[in-house]
């Protein structure tokens, strides 16, 4: 239970971080939008591998 709780927060989190580097991008602040854009697929993705590889 609580790995899908982890799984749905990563989700969450990522789609805030996502919509962070898009403002990033509108800005101009193309390296800081990469970097957030790294983060977002982080967030998103570790979890379910954790849930995946149990």
């Amino acid at each position: 239970m609580i790995r899908i709780i982890f799984l749905v927060a990563g989700i969450v989190a990522g789609i805030h971080v996502y919509t962070y580097g898009r403002w990033l991008k509108q800005q101009g602040n193309i390296p800081g939008a990469i970097l957030a854009f790294i983060f977002a697929a982080l967030a998103a993705v570790l979890p379910a591998w954790d849930m995946l590889t149990q």
